[in-house]
């Protein structure tokens, strides 16, 4: 057993200053009172709204977003595996750091005050994606090692595996600083072999891969308030004149903690705030990052002369990586040393300087050291400033010699480069500069260039966003770009758009104000919440709310009173947001909303507010003589979560009506401190019986131990309801101590009192309430057999499979219900026979909880019958059964499945559809594209998503033509789906629509936007916007077969050359409708480099053939292929390659015996096909004997080292190539 003591201990020493730990302060050195923590406590994120299952389904309802201080959030998800997006330097990294130390003393604290051993500890580990080098269990030891705890990898995989009292919590920070590809696939393929473990993820919020995480929380800006008293805090003498220069730009320059602490840095140092972000950082890295931090460390002072250019060197290097997807986040330092080496030398020092000046730049904490001897930045941020900086010394001396194509494909066209130029353009003081990046970024990619005109230094933004305004695209798409700009230069033309007709673009143009952000556009806001359509104003009064500015508060009072029940929602989660007291009034008033929703934003509100003016409100309001108004004010108050309102709660609990008590209850349960249990104790044994009832529930929500004894008397009572909530609050404290009378009260006399022993049994989930559970299977009580079937199922273990197998056939429907479902939980292969049996059973619950255990057992097994069942009569047994096959995913399936997609009732249709998606195999693709034909919308719009949950480039081309199809929600899947294959040729499809003039006018609607986003989505999974471009010299071709292996493999060398910054030419990519494909193979024959995967059928191929023949006939045959060989081509023994021959002869003969039969003038074609089997007949010997010759290394060495030898031998001949023209 592993002794966790050491770790959890050297955790809370080392992050005990939580706050500093991803701040680009001094962490080692001398420590100071942190300023940040009370802001770094404060920080929100909300839900991202899910990807439904089922994209065609889009509720009128908008999706109810949730809102939580980020820790509360992390922790609510983490079980099921949350993502954290946000920009950087939001705080993610701190979140963990804190989680991390949070976790950690609890941990210790449970071991140390543990009396109850069947009770979970946690054991955060913290998991730097940016270390990453072999494995994600290595990077998991590494951070235990630093930590004082050595186990090797088979310990650690087994308590991962097989963890008990001491589960992991897993912190996996930055997936988009994973070093490649394989990487990220890795961590894909750990996240599901652990996938019971608890995890949570952090990413930035541009490009980045989401693992298939369904659970996504975005960091929410900082609001203005929560800007404006930190910097009152911060700079208690400076604050006041800081924010008074800075006006309305607080939220452009600062909307992250990190920059809100480098601007409020610089303005100490300075007393004036820089014109834009990218001077922000310049001031900052000048006067605070240079000159403060670790002042008093000894350097050379040689090398301090030169820190900003040796950063820049080594900022560059990182950020160009290994290849023009990837950025590097740490490099070793040997890799470091090399780098500053090169440019010491060219600056005329020794080379040995390079040792020392590194070393300089460590001890005065510019960079750090890792583990595993890397190097890195303290913040990504920082090291994209010095790209930046770079990258505008590289444009001052290389313009109008660094030409613009090189510009827009090298850096550009990556979405690595993003953050550096936008960065880049904040310091270029040249107009004419700034000007052509936008114009680049702009024919790269709309959004890209759209983004980038906001960046510019505020004086040339007029010009820059002009570039926007001048573009030839739909209304409703201009705006959209509009809003990317983020400048106020555009609030007048967005303002316009608020008064067209058309109210999509309305809708676009309020959300564009949204995210520019700033007080300039809250009077145009304050307007749009008088529009006519009830999404204008929804979002109006979303972006006011988000903006946080009091000045909108007295207009989203009044929308309070809105007729539309989601404006009135939106505004109250608006003001809450604001946080200002002023709005206290118009909320209470809200908690009378007739809408219960409002009624709980308004709750919500009052409790983020959550001031004493408040609290003395609702206490008031809990007493109201309106029962709504009360149990609203309860809500709020359990919103408060604030000590100050037990006195009040626990007096309420004694008041003469029934609803004030149970409120104050849930209140006091949903407060959940243990100050209020003595109270509630004593409550217990007061003369009311819903006095007592409501005492035990609060205990029940507050979940402390010490209420045990009371709540196990409280078991005993005369009245049924205190009995069921004793039972309930034991069940959620989760102690053994309250087994036995739990047991006892399995045979309580009330219904609800038995139910809530035996759902007490199962969440607290110890064996040892089996042999009484079991037993009670067998009572003559029905309720009693019902709740202890469930008791058995949520405990979950086999010694209970014999009985429960027995209650399968039970009389009464609940018991076989709950049978199902403990069999379920058990997952036991021995049940799948009365499992399926209980397919077709008369309830159907017991049905679809049949379905669903087979589901979890998932055994293949099952299969004959659940085929069978996909033609029974009734529907309800057809669409578990498909259900359930997807469960299983196996291929014997795909037949009856595809048959499926025309069944007669829409459920089993849509199953069976997400049924062939989640099995994810190829062989039902012909099946989903003929679907896709179907005269009936349902069945293409379910063979649409089907494609794309199996995401196969051979879908491409007709899901293409399912954007121009009838039904929208056909055109919509299949947006999705295109999104969801993300490749190249899905890429350059796409971007060739946007560009068509007449698929524009045809869908300038909702096909148009979610055309966009997928292309958005492939953009962001490929790294780059565009496909790549290259001059004739450089071009690459692909010589393939189609079929899967092949196609397969295809698609991974697409994939890791243009990784390297190479196109590979392919005829799926490259050739248009009605395009030759005898043309196109015969360049490919002229192809200066052409990669050839070689397989059976390529040998066998007509197509293939003629390509190698004419690889072959244009010369240096050995030079200009680069092959492949697939283990199904026979050619490395003689008597294997005269099989090949002898399938050309009969080939020849069996055409030439065609041939005979027919009209000779009339076969010219066919003449030239009798040819070219004569000329392949007459190459295969000699062209398969160069390729058996080669030294191809074999598919598995390849994909290991991402086809490194055949890139690098590619890149060689390219260079030569250029060398020759």
């Amino acid at each position: 057993m592993i002794d966790w003591t050491p770790y959890l201990e050297s955790i809370s020493e080392k992050y005990a200053q939580w706050e500093t730990f991803y701040t680009l302060t001094d962490v080692e050195g001398k420590t100071r009172p942190s300023k940040t923590a009370p802001l770094l406590r404060d920080l929100w994120v909300q839900t991202i709204e899910k990807e439904r299952e089922n994209p065609q389904e889009r509720p009128e309802r908008p999706e109810k977003t949730e809102r939580f201080t980020v820790l509360d959030g992390l922790r609510k998800y983490a079980a099921n595996h949350v993502l954290l997006k946000g920009r950087p330097g939001s705080g993610k990294s701190t979140a963990l750091a804190r989680l991390l130390l949070e976790e950690s003393v609890e941990a210790q604290s449970l071991r140390l005050n543990q009396q109850n051993q069947a009770k979970i500890i946690q054991i955060p580990i913290l998991i730097e994606l940016r270390l990453y080098e072999t494995s994600i269990l290595d990077l998991i030891l590494q951070f235990l090692k630093r930590h004082k705890l050595i186990i090797d990898s088979n310990t650690l995989e087994s308590w991962l595996l097989e963890n008990q009292n001491f589960r992991p919590l897993l912190l996996f920070d930055g997936i988009n600083e994973l070093p490649s590809y394989p990487a990220r696939q890795k961590l894909k393929n750990f996240r599901q072999q652990y996938a019971e473990i608890s995890m949570i993820f952090t990413t930035r919020d541009l490009g980045s891969d989401d693992l298939n995480i369904e659970k996504k929380l975005e960091m929410l800006p900082l609001t203005e308030p929560q800007m404006r008293d930190f910097v009152k805090v911060y700079l208690p003498e400076k604050g006041e004149e800081m924010l008074k220069q800075l006006g309305n730009r607080l939220k452009e320059l600062a909307e992250t903690p990190l920059l809100l602490w480098m601007l409020c840095e610089v303005f100490n140092e300075k007393s004036q705030i820089p014109a834009n972000l990218g001077l922000v950082f310049r001031h900052f890295t000048e006067t605070v990052y240079h000159h403060k931090l670790k002042a008093d460390v000894p350097t050379y002072q040689e090398s301090r002369d030169w820190w900003r250019e040796l950063l820049q060197v080594l900022a560059w290097k990182m950020t160009q990586g290994e290849s023009k997807t990837e950025i590097q986040v740490a490099i070793s330092r040997t890799e470091a040393e090399e780098e500053l080496s090169k440019f010491i030398k060219n600056k005329g020092f020794p080379e040995y300087y390079s040792k020392q000046w590194l070393e300089d730049l460590l001890k005065y904490h510019l960079i750090h050291l890792e583990g595993n001897n890397k190097i890195a930045f303290r913040h990504q941020l920082i090291q994209e400033y010095y790209t930046a900086e770079e990258l505008a010394e590289e444009l001052k001396k290389k313009l109008p010699h660094l030409i613009d194509e090189k510009l827009k494909w090298d850096y550009l066209n990556y979405l690595k480069w993003t953050e550096p130029v936008a960065l880049l353009l904040g310091l270029l003081d040249d107009e004419t500069q700034a000007k052509q990046v936008v114009k680049l970024g702009l024919e790269i990619d709309l959004k890209l260039g759209a983004r980038l005109a906001g960046e510019v230094n505020f004086k040339f933004q007029k010009q820059t966003v002009g570039l926007v305004l001048g573009l030839d695209v739909p209304k409703r798409f201009k705006v959209k770009l509009l809003g990317l700009t983020k400048s106020n230069e555009v609030v007048n033309e967005l303002s316009q758009a608020l008064e067209d007709s058309n109210e999509y673009v309305r809708r676009k143009a309020v959300e564009a104000l949204g995210k520019i952000g700033t007080e300039t556009a809250i009077p145009r806001l304050l307007k749009a919440l008088e529009d006519s359509d009830v999404y204008v104003r929804r979002k109006a009064a979303e972006a006011l709310g988000n903006i946080g500015s009091e000045t909108a508060i007295p207009r989203l009072l009044k929308a309070l009173e809105d007729s539309d029940v989601y404006v009135r929602r939106k505004a109250a989660e608006a003001l809450g947001n604001i946080g200002s007291e002023t709005a206290i009034a118009g909320l209470l008033k809200a908690l009378e909303d007739s809408y219960f929703e409002v009624c709980g934003y308004a709750a919500e509100a009052l409790g983020k507010i959550g001031s004493e003016t408040a609290i003395a409100g609702l206490l008031k309001a809990l007493k109201d003589s309106d029962r709504y108004l009360r149990r609203n004010a309860a809500f709020a108050l359990a919103k408060i979560a604030s000590e100050t309102a037990i006195p009040g709660l626990l007096k309420a609990l004694e008041h003469s009506d029934d609803d004030v008590r149970w409120n104050a209850a849930f209140a006091l349960g949903e407060i959940a401190s243990e100050t209020a249990i003595p109270g509630l104790l004593k409550a217990l044994e007061h003369s009311d019986d819903d006095v007592r009832w409501n005492a035990a529930f609060a205990l029940g929500e507050i979940g402390s131990e010490t209420a045990i004894p009371g709540l196990l008397k409280a078991l005993e009572h005369s009245y049924e309801d205190v009995r069921k909530n004793a039972a309930d609050a034991l069940g959620n404290i989760g102690s053994e101590t309250a087994i036995g009378g739990l047991l006892k009260a399995l045979e309580d006399s009330d219904s609800d009192v038995r139910w809530y022993a035996a759902f007490g049994l199962g969440k607290i989930g110890s064996e040892t309430a089996i042999p009484g559970l079991l037993k009670a299977l067998e009572h003559s009580n029905e309720y009693v057999r019902r709740n202890a079937a469930f008791a058995l199922a949520e405990i979950g273990s086999e010694a209970a499979i014999p009985e429960l197998l027995k209650a399968l056939e039970h009389s009464d429907e609940y018991v076989r219900r709950n049978a199902a479902f403990a069999l379920a939980e058990i997952g036991s292969e021995a049940a799948i026979p009365e499992l399926l049996k209980a397919l077709e059973d008369s309830n159907e619950y017991v049905r679809w909880l049949a379905a669903f255990a087979l589901g979890k057992i998932g055994s293949e097994t099952a299969i004959p019958g659940l085929l069978k069942a996909l033609e029974h009569s009734n529907s309800d047994v057809r669409r578990n059964a498909a259900d359930v096959l997807a469960e299983i995913g196996s291929e014997a399936a795909i037949p009856e499945l595809l048959k499926a997609l025309e069944d007669s009732d829409s459920d089993v249709r849509w199953y069976a559809a997400f049924a062939l998606g989640k099995i994810g195999s190829e062989t039902a693709i012909p099946g989903l594209l003929k679907a896709l034909e179907h005269s009936n919308e349902y069945v293409r719009r379910n063979a649409a998503f089907a494609l794309a949950k199996i995401g196969s480039e051979a879908a491409i081309p007709e899901l293409l033509k399912a954007l121009e199809d009838s039904n929208e929600y056909v055109r919509w899947n299949a947006a999705f789906a295109l999104g969801k294959i993300a490749t190249e040729t899905a890429m350059t499809e796409l971007i060739n629509r946007l560009k068509n003039p007449d698929f524009v006018t045809l869908n300038n609607g909702d096909t148009l936007s979610l055309a966009r986003e997928a292309l958005d989505t492939i953009q962001n999974k490929l790294k780059y916007y565009h496909p790549l471009s290259q001059p004739m010299n450089q071009q690459v071709y692909i010589s393939y077969n189609w079929k899967e292996d092949s196609n397969e493999m295809a698609n991974q060398l697409v994939q890791a050359f243009a990784a390297k910054g190479i196109e590979i030419i392919r005829d799926k990519t490259h050739t248009s409708y009605k395009d030759s494909i005898k043309n196109f193979m015969r360049q490919i024959g002229q192809g200066k480099c052409v990669v050839v995967v070689i397989s059976d059928r390529y040998l066998k191929s007509e197509n293939c053939m003629f390509e190698l023949v004419e690889i072959a006939r244009n010369g240096d045959f050995y030079q200009r292929i680069f092959p492949i060989i697939l283990p199904d081509a026979r050619i490395h023994k003689d008597f294997e390659r005269i099989d090949y021959l002898k399938y050309w002869e009969d080939e020849k003969a069996k055409l030439q015996a065609k041939y005979k039969e027919i009209d000779l003038a009339k076969t010219n074609s066919i003449m030239a096909t009798l040819n070219l089997y004569d000329e392949i007949r007459g190459n295969i010997d000699n062209l398969t004997n160069i390729l058996k010759d080669m030294n191809t290394l074999n598919i598995d060495l390849h994909r290991q080292s991402e086809f490194a030898a055949m890139i690098k031998a590619v890149e060689t001949k390219l260079a030569e190539d250029s060398q020759n023209i």
